[in-house]
């Protein structure tokens, strides 16, 4: 037993670098960060922060004689966060990019130190089986929403559930199988025993891989084994047995493209939605017909031309996206191309900063791969590179866990064999200051947080002034969480606060481009009566969103007066003009068009009000009430041929309801 404990001890501790403690948080933010919505949930975020700044005091206070780091990579590095920062200043929401800004500072520090953690050619190890174990963790838990009945993980991004098409799971299956194998195949170090399970685990992540139904994972990997089976064909050293471990996985994996391409092509060529919506059909069954990444690229270009040089902020592409869509629902959160992104988040200086950064660690690591006795470099310079390869076409570069590991495995295989160093000394006081400035950020969370739950407890005992004072409190120290923002606003505009231009004056700065909180102030305000309020947030809400027909619903439904009604019906149908399949994008547009034949019938425009009612049934055909209108109208109108369609029509939907006959 004493020499099991033993053996795990000495997992994590290496005589040549001694990080012991700073290595086991290394290995504890590794496995849990992927498991909270992949990084990017509040709670992650926080977990995040905490542990960075733990690891930063492990680093600086295990005395031992620390290696050094790259000056060009912490140079560069510098360079990047500049950039980023003058993005942030400049950004069109401050309270999302600020959040992106403090995410990419603790990634510097935390890659700047592993790259001296992880130094030895040990390091290197003990950091591939981290990234190795937690593949294993995700497969194992995502394995489980494959039992009928299981039910779905609440976060809508997630490493273990295909909430969008595919699972995101291959996002890292894809980093850990160049790992995995080249430990197998290429390394001495890792003994028989260990191959053998390192070949079922490989195995285990290529099933788990092709589950996904990834197209695009797929490919990559597909791009991968073909150049190592070409790279190893006339290699004799290579035995017979490993060749088999390349050719088999090949040969499995270009049969499901082909197959599954095959499936698709075949649903586009027929030009119908596919109405599978089951688990399996809506992994298998995809049109590309239906296929918006064109569109994300399309907003993309439009938000980089219109702001080039910072961009629109980082995290900011959902509001360029709505604000820029060509129809209703063709918005994101990413553009699925990461550089892309990147550009139009950023803008031209902070993307070629990025750009002399990842190129230089992409360039320091295939040097270091070339090394022959180097496998695990050779390993990592595959792993981040098919990774970077696949954030051309989705987000997973996007998701903190995964931007965070593959820069961290990068840093770590580019750090050896360089002329210009810095000691653990002088990249004191940068990081120092970055962590900082982190730790301020980090309790004004928390303490907002306090103030914030402070509120729920007095608001719970119906003490709602002082929940209100409580509330205010957390808003003016930590304005970034929606959360805090909203319960604020609420009890202001309950309450009628006088204080509320002042805090809506600071939200404007920080959030002014956020139509979905427009929309949510002015149902607040519409929940006291204030019609003209909530009139004049639901316009800011479509400046910033002009394709949401909803909020045009609410808008156009609360105007009382005709002529303004019929002027906002104009400017809709100006804003929607080139949508192709209007009248089938949203029931609330059946409620517009139906608000505008009462606008015509009490002018007694009768043909105008029946064109209208017509087209709300064809937008929404299981609303009996729009039958019953148009039924009326052509009663009055002696249309005997209209009332008989009419009749047929409703039957079909509403077959038991007898209002439906002449």
């Amino acid at each position: 037993m004493w020499l099991k404990l033993k053996s795990a001890v000495a997992v994590f501790y290496d005589k040549q670098s001694n990080f012991f403690i700073t290595r086991f948080l290394y290995f504890f933010l590794i496995i849990i960060l992927p498991l909270l919505s992949a990084g990017i949930s509040q709670e992650a975020k926080l977990f995040f922060y905490s542990l960075s700044l733990l690891i930063v005091v492990s680093f600086f206070s295990e005395t031992v004689n620390k290696p050094k780091i790259n000056f060009k990579i912490f140079f560069l590095w510098l360079l990047f966060i500049f950039f980023y920062l003058l993005s942030t200043i400049n950004s069109v929401s401050i309270s999302r990019s600020i959040i992106g800004l403090f995410d990419t500072m603790l990634i510097f520090v935390l890659v700047a130190l592993a790259s001296i953690v992880f130094n030895t050619k040990k390091g290197k190890v003990l950091l591939i089986y981290f990234i190795l174990f937690t593949g294993f963790l995700l497969s194992i838990l995502s394995l489980r929403y494959y039992i009928p009945g299981v039910q779905p993980p609440v976060d809508k991004i997630n490493f273990l559930y295909a909430n969008f098409g595919h699972n995101n799971l291959s996002d890292y299956l894809l980093l850990c199988f160049p790992l995995g194998y080249f430990l197998l195949i290429k390394t001495e170090l890792v003994n028989k025993k260990k191959k053998i399970i390192l070949f079922f685990l490989l195995a285990f992540f290529f099933i788990n891989l092709i589950l996904t139904f990834s197209r695009a994972s797929w490919l990559i990997l597909l791009f991968f084994l073909v150049v190592q089976f070409l790279g190893e064909k006339n290699n004799k050293s290579v035995n017979k047995l490993e060749k088999k471990l390349i050719f088999i996985p090949l040969l499995l994996l270009l049969c499901s493209v082909i197959i599954i391409f095959l499936v698709n092509i075949f649903f586009t060529l027929k030009n119908e939605k596919i109405a599978d919506t089951s688990f399996w059909g809506r992994q298998i069954l995809k049109s590309f017909q239906w296929e918006k990444r064109p569109e994300y690229i399309r907003q993309s270009l439009i938000i980089f031309k219109n702001n080039p040089i910072f961009g629109m902020g980082f995290n900011n592409f959902f509001y360029g996206s709505l604000k820029y869509q060509s129809e209703p629902r063709s918005f994101s959160a990413y553009s699925h191309n990461f550089l892309l992104q990147m550009i139009s988040e950023g803008g031209l200086f902070c993307f070629i900063a990025f750009i002399m950064l990842l190129s230089y660690l992409f360039y320091k690591s295939y040097q270091n791969s070339r090394n022959n006795d180097d496998f695990f470099s050779k390993g990592i310079f595959w792993a981040v590179l098919l990774s970077f390869v696949h954030s051309f076409f989705d987000y997973d570069w996007n998701l903190l866990a995964i931007f965070f590991t593959c820069l961290l495995l990068l840093s770590v295989s580019a750090n050896a064999k360089v002329r210009k160093n810095l000691s653990s000394s002088e990249i004191f006081f940068p990081i120092i200051i970055i962590s900082g400035i982190t730790l301020i950020f980090l309790f004004s969370n928390l303490i907002g947080l306090a103030y914030f739950y402070k509120g729920n407890f007095y608001e719970g005992k119906n003490k709602n002034i002082l929940a209100g004072e409580y509330y205010k409190k957390a808003f003016m120290i930590y304005p970034f969480n929606q959360q805090i923002v909203k319960k604020n606003f609420e009890f202001l505009i309950k309450n009628q606060d006088t204080t509320i231009n002042r805090q809506f004056k600071i939200f404007y700065v920080l959030d002014g481009s956020n139509a979905e909180f427009f929309n949510w102030i002015a149902s607040q305000y519409l929940s006291i009566g204030d019609i003209n309020k909530a009139k004049y947030f639901l316009k800011k809400a479509l400046e910033n969103d002009p394709k949401n027909i909803n909020y045009w619903y609410k808008l156009i439904s609360h105007e009382k007066n005709p002529g303004c009604k019929i002027n906002l019906f104009n400017s809709f149908v100006k804003n929607m003009s080139g949508v192709n399949n209007l009248d089938l994008t949203h029931r609330d547009l059946g409620k517009i068009y139906v608000d505008m034949a009462s606008i015509y019938f009490d002018k007694n425009d009768e043909k105008k009000s029946i064109e209208f009612l017509e087209k709300a049934i064809s937008t929404d055909p299981w609303t009996l009430d729009y039958y019953l209108k148009l039924k009326f109208l052509y009663s009055s109108a002696n249309s005997t041929e209209n009332l008989e369609k009419l009749s047929v029509d409703c039957f079909n939907h509403f077959p038991l309801d007898k209002r439906c006959g002449n």
